[in-house]
């Protein structure tokens, strides 16, 4: 605001004096903004997840001093890299300082970074932003039965098999073998006809083979996460042959 005080009067012959002077006050609207990215949204566990973050004055023309960026599950944030202006100490309108931290992800993350200045005036701002990056959970369930638990020498046996997705994500390319029986050919379950198991889903899986023994033969189900993280399960089953 810049603002005109007048003085006036008169003398003793009533003419008439005026004076007058100006004085601004410049208000401060001191504004900071972080904008966060993962450079993956989807990761194994025990990967790499590079975050990036972007500080500026969100379109503030006052200038701001002891700048920082901090990431509440990322510790060893890099030095501000800095474009638009002159490089110095000053985050200013234009300019963009660029951090970045790495971090290795068990679990499912969500973080949050949090950009924090001063105006000239000493008047703090802050600014938070978030990222979540996801760490699947993949696991398959093979159930395995034979339709008869005795068979004479020559009997044909059918071998059924269940399998059901038992983590939190869907299974890509679930296959079945079986160590004595081929082929292993799928029957029904996929309900949304997408060849993905879905975390509902149940499909079952049928083979037919002839025994002259007594035979304990293993099942393996298979598949893979979006990531390509594979996952497996065993299931057993015997019939005698007298």
């Amino acid at each position: 605001t810049t603002n005109i005080a007048t003085a006036s009067g008169k003398d003793n012959l009533d003419k008439p004096v005026t004076g007058t002077d100006t004085k601004t006050v410049t208000v401060l609207d001191p504004k900071i903004k972080v904008v966060k990215t993962a450079d993956k949204s989807e990761v194994h566990a025990g990967d790499q997840v590079i975050y990036s973050y972007a500080v500026t004055t969100d379109g503030s023309a006052t200038p701001l001093k002891n700048v920082t960026l901090v990431d509440d599950k990322c510790q060893s944030v890099s030095a501000p890299t800095k474009t638009g202006g002159d490089q110095d100490a000053l985050l200013e309108q234009g300019e963009t300082w660029t951090y970045s931290c790495t971090s290795t992800l068990q679990t499912t993350t969500t973080n949050i970074a949090t950009a924090s200045g001063k105006d000239n005036l000493d008047k703090p701002v802050t600014d938070t932003d978030q990222a979540t990056v996801v760490v699947p959970k993949p696991a398959i369930k093979v159930d395995k039965s034979a339709d008869k638990a005795e068979v004479k020498a020559g009997g044909e046996v059918v071998y059924t098999y269940q399998v059901s997705n038992k983590g939190d994500t869907p299974l890509l390319n679930v296959t079945v073998t079986d160590d004595k029986c081929a082929p292993v050919k799928y029957e029904s379950g996929d309900t949304d006809k997408n060849e993905v198991l879905g975390l509902e889903e149940t499909w079952t899986f049928t083979c037919t083979t002839t025994l002259k023994e007594t035979t304990e033969n293993t099942a393996v189900a298979s598949g893979e996460d979006r990531t390509g993280q594979p996952v497996e399960d065993t299931a057993t089953a015997k019939v005698i042959v007298p």
